[in-house]
């Protein structure tokens, strides 16, 4: 009977991402907006240089996408408004390249900015960032009304219920598939305007208030607005399901409640399964951890005991420390002594810098 209660695990399976608290600001009006100098775009691309064409109230914005999409595309229009005016872009995205994100499986995790590190798609979102520049250029917009123009193009996209639109209550997509799909919910459109502002240079982050998600882009602190606070930096709130919002303008909603800050750096992804079997007295438990992230995951370790409630553990085991390359795996083996009290559980955590990145629990022995 233990060892099928210990079996149920996944019944109480709980995916915990490392996550950073912040502190939400508020800059005194009035104050003349700066925003601070972009950050380098790395890398050495030299795709088209794109092509801006305008007409009276209109703009229009292309780009020649020849070079990096071979084979068949994908044709999408969209038209939104900025400045007065009307702006209208067809693009052509590789069928090859949307096939290639559409198959890849879903990353658990709600740190969703391993949707925006992924390198496959970083030449296509640089050609498009390139339009957007050639076209603010042309303008004779500031960086701040570049910012806006991209923001723009992305509020206009329609949202789209991943409910509706998916088999899955949450299907976050890459930003190639948001532009093909014509749209998303929150965790989409945030997505792939995080992957144009960082494309674009400038410092960017992930903001998670409770059940949404949204982007702040780093601005000078003083600037007018509401922002988050993280290493160091003010982040400016920008919302992208809706184009009546600006830089800094905070729904009503979210202003007195707590969200996370999620930085735009590749990360390792750590999940875990296990399987248990007795014998005699003791619990021979063996866990595999898998690393679906970008980067190495270093001195890992599994922590496991028995939880009798009232914070009170018993026999608890660690492994030794170990490193999970991106895409691989780690068989680990660890023997813990059976309580003899009845009223427990098995928790399982595996532990990344000091932080539980994923837990799971085992049904209450006594159940």
């Amino acid at each position: 009977m233990v060892l099928a209660q210990l079996l149920g695990y996944n019944r109480y399976k709980v995916m915990k991402a490392r996550i950073t608290g912040i502190v939400l600001g508020v800059a005194v009006l009035g104050i003349v907006l700066y925003l601070v100098v972009p950050r380098a775009v790395s890398g050495s691309l030299s795709p088209a240089s794109p092509k801006v064409e305008s007409a009276g109230g209109t703009a229009q914005l292309t780009a020649d996408f020849a070079d990096t999409s071979p084979g068949r595309t994908i044709t999408r229009s969209y038209t939104w408004h900025y400045d007065g005016k009307e702006w209208t872009w067809e693009i052509e995205i590789p069928e090859g390249l949307y096939r290639y994100y559409k198959e890849m499986p879903r990353l658990a995790t709600n740190n969703y900015s391993v949707y925006v590190t992924h390198t496959s798609d970083d030449e296509y979102i640089r050609q498009l960032v390139l339009a957007i520049e050639g076209a603010a250029a042309e303008h004779g917009y500031s960086q701040y009304q570049t910012i806006e123009l991209a923001t723009a193009f992305v509020q206009h996209l329609p949202y789209n219920d991943d409910s509706l639109t998916t088999l899955y209550d949450e299907y976050p997509r890459y930003p190639v598939e948001t532009l093909v799909d014509n749209g998303g919910d929150c965790e989409d459109t945030s997505i792939l305007l995080a992957s144009i502002l960082d494309s674009m240079g400038y410092g960017v982050v992930l903001v998670n208030p409770l059940n949404h998600l949204a982007v702040g882009v780093l601005c000078r602190e003083g600037t007018p607005g509401r922002y988050y606070q993280y290493k160091g930096g003010c982040y400016y709130y920008l919302e992208t399901t809706d184009p009546a919002w600006g830089i800094g303008e905070l729904p009503h909603s979210y202003r007195f409640s707590p969200a996370y800050v999620y930085g735009i750096e590749p990360i390792s992804i750590l999940n875990h399964s296990w399987t248990a079997r007795a014998q005699d007295d003791a619990i021979m438990l063996e866990v595999t951890v898998e690393n679906s992230g970008a980067v190495a995951a270093s001195d890992v370790y599994v922590w496991a005991g028995f939880e009798v409630g009232d914070g009170q553990w018993l026999n608890p085991q660690m492994s030794r420390d170990f490193d999970v390359s991106p895409g691989g795996s780690v068989v680990v083996g660890l023997t813990l002594s059976m309580p003899a009290y009845r009223h427990s559980r098995l928790l399982v955590q595996i532990v990344d810098d000091g932080c539980a990145v994923d837990s799971s629990w085992s049904y209450w022995l006594d159940e």
